[in-house]
């Protein structure tokens, strides 16, 4: 047994043979005495059992280590504040390309109308508006928080621009490709995959997993436009796609931002 060191002490073996009409039964009693020694805190076992400082290449430590940072990033106003000015400019930014992307694919389709155009200008300029607001909302906070060291914002400033940068050096790649393939339509549709997929990181750095969500979406949702459309349908099926989806990612970030706010101390 792990942990424990088992030693016999002694042993008794009795045998007792009966009759009963002609027929034996015989019975037979074993009884063991084990005196076990429990061993302490140096016991292998032990070792494997406990979590913390004992064990620094642990997994399970690493699990329990970030899950704390979490809890304290998530108990952090500065780091909230952040938050609600990362999700302002998140926002704006999504909403003003989300826009570009619809209003193309829209404008393909010959879809603006009476009552298309102005919806679509309301909800873009409900969007810029709520955006703008919500980057202005979190410096208002940051005034009232410690700021966040200098350190750190460099760090995750550092990542976003290796995010964005592979993000428009793969659009470059797959705008050329498409060219050189003559097939253009598709050129649109590997762009507004390569938005998708940069989300991912986008969401890891951040924190964001609705961030994450959106941009699965929008890979799949291209994904599905190759396999079904080619030609002109193909692109206007991916630029209304993409954008309400980026639209949706607009949306989730300042309702995001507004519960952050509300839950400040």
């Amino acid at each position: 047994m792990c942990g424990m060191t088992g030693n016999v002490s002694a042993y008794k073996c009795s045998e007792s043979v009966s009759s009963n009409n002609g027929s034996f039964v015989n019975q037979v009693a074993m009884t063991f005495v084990i005196r076990v020694q429990v061993l302490g805190e140096n016991s292998p076992c032990m070792q494997r059992r406990t979590l913390g400082p004992r064990l620094p290449h642990s997994d399970a430590e690493g699990v329990v280590v970030d899950m704390s940072t979490r809890k304290k990033d998530a108990d952090d106003p500065s780091l909230q504040v952040e938050a609600i000015l990362g999700s302002g400019r998140s926002a704006l930014s999504v909403a003003m390309f989300g826009a570009g992307w619809l209003g193309w694919g829209l404008g393909l389709a010959h879809a603006f109308n009476g009552f298309v155009g102005p919806v679509f200008g309301a909800v873009a300029l409900l969007l810029w508006v709520g955006s703008i607001n919500t980057i202005r909302k979190g410096r208002f906070f940051r005034k009232q928080y410690p700021p966040v060291p200098a350190s750190t914002r460099r760090v995750v400033q550092k990542s976003f621009f290796i995010v964005v940068l592979i993000e428009v050096l793969a659009i470059a790649f797959v705008s050329i490709l498409s060219i050189q393939i003559h097939r253009p339509d598709l050129g649109t549709n590997w762009c507004a995959m390569v938005v998708g997929l940069h989300f991912l990181p986008l969401a890891r750095l951040f924190r964001s997993a609705h961030l994450g969500f959106i941009g699965i979406l929008i890979t799949l949702w291209c994904v599905l436009c190759w396999a079904l459309f080619r030609s002109n349908a193909l692109v206007i099926a991916v630029s209304i796609g993409t954008g309400t989806l980026l639209w949706a990612a607009s949306f989730s970030a300042l309702f995001r931002a507004r519960k952050i706010a509300h839950s400040l101390p």
